[in-house]
Order: structure tokens, then C-alpha cells, then sequence
């Protein structure tokens, strides 16, 4: 079998599968074999798949890594790769920057401004790199830089590199949550809800954080709904450990038995994922359950491990943001019982 015949084989095998181990295992044996021959555009296009199908496997890492290697190619030969190649992908990435509580802040903040440069030189809206700052800064608990970076984001200027429209209700959704502001966020919402704004990770996203809104409005029945609604959108997707957290969360205040049994069916994804942001928040919403179960008389052995990885977690995000936001956060969500 010669070259182009095993890659087309791994490839194509790859091109059948969900995104996940497999998937990834097979693009990444493709690149090893591109990379003997020294094909650079097989390299190339293959760590561009590789980039996509890591981000819907939640393992931001082995996207960083690909995309490292193709945005210096870019760089490398301008005459093979346009300069605006990888300009779509890196708003995934600088997404994703802060997930890894080991990349300091002077190393997030050089990443922006290589995005900004970019995008400026090809003479694009900076839409993208104010609403990446924007979740930055609402991650990192600084109220007012999110505030601020809000106002950019929504008031700079639209074209083909900025998010779908869908896309950009949900992460204002997100925030008006965030801020506590929640008949804001349900109203905003509405054109979500009622299947007006949609994507690939629209409404998905949205269902599950409105679980607090409604619950701390007391709308009971509407969480309910949500819950319903929203967890089979996400129950087989590997990047939503986070909604998994949010969903076990609500279920924790109304049915703790469905939420252990949630927890349990996706704690090995949350074990798994290289997503330290999201496991942080799947792990406080897993504390915040056995928390309760303790509470009522029912002792878990995972209550310990939990809350110490929590917290280790929460000391390495706010050691690099030089805060005490996830450390708040969890005395504030223990609260709520």
C-alpha cells in the first residue's frame, strides 16, 4: 500500500467517526504518516480536521498543539497559505487559552494580541477578540474589565470572522446569568428558546444556563422543562462537561437521585477532558451534590476527593488571576443549600 492509499484509508476512517479517542487516534497516525513523507499540505489540512474534532472531543490541549504548529506554517510560507488560514480557528483557541491554569497571564494577554494584530492586518473586525476578552475577564471574576469589553464586543463592527448571531444571543444569555440578571437573560433568550436563533451548540448552551435563572426566580416547572429539553442535545457530546455540571446542579436542588446518577454517567468525560475550566466546573457542581446527600444523612466517599480537587482547581486559577474568584464561588454555591 503506498502513500496516498494508507492515508486515504485513515482519513476516510477518521471521516466516519463521531468526535472522540478514535477519531483523533486515526487523525493523528494520518499526520505522523504525512509528516514521514514530508507532505506539508497533507500536515497541514490534517491538523486543521485534527483542530476540530479535539475542540468536539473536549481536549482543548491537543487543539492548541495543532493549531500552534499550523499557524507557524502559516507564518513560515506565506506563498503555500494565505495569511488569514487559521484567523477562524484561533478565536477557538484563544477560547479555550484560559482552560489551563499553568498559562500565565502575560502569555494569554501576548496570545490576544497576536489575534488582534492579525486580524488588523487583514482588515477585520475586532468583534471576536472583545468578546473573547469579555469571557476572559467574566472567568476570572473581574466584573468590571467584562463589562467594558461587553460594551466593545457588541459595538464593533460585523463581518464574515465573527461568531453566527446565534452564537453571540447565547454568550449575552450567558453573562446576564453570570451578573444574576435573569428576567434579562429570559427575555433574551426568547428567540433561543423558540427556535428563531439556532446552531451546531445553539440552544444546547443556553438550555442548561438558564437552569439557575429559573431556579433562583423560583420557576420550577421551567427548569424542569429545560432540563428535559436541553440534557439529550448534549448527553453524547464530549466538550459539554460543563452542562453536564449545570444540569447536575439543578437536579441536585430537585431530584438528588437523578443527579447522582448523572454524575456517575459522566464523571470519567469530566476525569478525561484537558478542559481544567470546565472540569473545575463539573467537580463544584459534584461537590455541591454529595454536599446535600451528606446533609440529608447519606455519607459518599467521593465527597472528599471532590472537594480537594475542587479546591486544588480553584487555588491554581486564582493563583494565575491573582483573585480569590473560584474560591468565593465555591463558598457561594455551597451557600445556595
Amino acid at each position: 500500500m503506498n502513500y496516498q492509499e494508507q492515508l486515504y484509508m485513515l482519513e476516510h476512517q477518521a471521516d466516519l467517526l463521531p468526535d472522540g479517542d478514535a477519531k483523533t487516534a486515526l487523525l493523528e497516525q494520518a499526520i505522523q504518516l504525512a509528516d514521514r513523507h514530508n507532505e506539508l499540505i497533507d500536515s497541514f489540512e490534517l491538523r486543521e480536521k485534527l483542530i476540530s474534532a479535539a475542540l468536539g472531543a473536549g481536549d482543548p490541549r491537543r487543539m492548541l498543539v495543532a493549531f500552534s504548529w499550523c499557524l507557524n506554517q502559516v507564518d513560515k510560507h506565506p506563498d503555500t497559505f494565505e495569511a488569514d488560514r487559521m484567523l477562524w480557528q484561533y478565536k477557538w483557541v484563544v477560547g479555550h487559552i484560559d482552560t489551563f491554569p499553568q498559562i500565565s497571564r502575560a502569555q494569554i494577554d501576548a496570545m490576544m494580541d497576536d489575534l488582534k494584530s492579525r486580524y488588523e492586518a487583514q482588515g477585520l473586525s475586532l468583534r471576536p477578540y472583545y468578546r473573547q476578552l469579555h469571557a476572559h475577564a467574566m472567568f476570572a471574576g473581574e466584573q468590571e474589565r467584562a463589562d467594558v469589553f461587553y460594551r466593545q464586543w457588541l459595538s464593533a463592527a460585523v463581518d464574515d470572522f465573527c461568531d453566527c448571531i446565534a452564537c453571540e444571543r447565547a454568550h449575552q444569555v450567558e453573562y446576564l446569568v453570570w451578573l444574576g440578571e435573569d428576567d434579562k437573560a429570559l427575555a433574551l433568550a426568547e428567540p433561543i428558546l423558540n427556535g428563531q436563533l439556532a446552531c451546531s451548540t445553539v440552544p444546547h448552551n443556553t438550555l442548561h444556563d438558564l437552569l439557575d435563572a429559573l431556579i433562583r426566580l423560583g420557576r420550577i416547572d421551567e427548569a424542569e422543562e429545560l432540563h428535559k429539553r436541553g440534557y439529550p442535545k448534549i448527553e453524547n457530546e464530549l466538550s459539554f462537561v460543563h452542562g453536564f455540571g449545570n444540569h447536575i446542579r439543578y437536579l441536585t436542588l430537585t431530584d438528588p437521585d437523578r443527579a447522582l446518577a448523572l454524575f456517575h454517567k459522566h464523571l470519567r468525560q469530566a476525569q478525561k477532558t484537558t478542559d481544567q475550566r470546565n472540569q473545575f466546573r463539573f467537580y463544584l457542581s459534584g461537590w455541591f451534590l454529595f454536599e446535600r446527600l451528606r446533609r440529608s444523612g447519606h455519607e459518599h466517599e467521593e465527597l472528599q476527593w471532590l472537594s480537594a480537587k475542587t479546591r486544588e482547581l480553584a487555588d491554581a486559577f486564582d493563583q494565575r488571576n491573582g483573585n480569590t474568584h473560584h474560591a468565593a464561588l465555591i463558598e457561594k454555591t455551597l451557600a445556595r443549600l
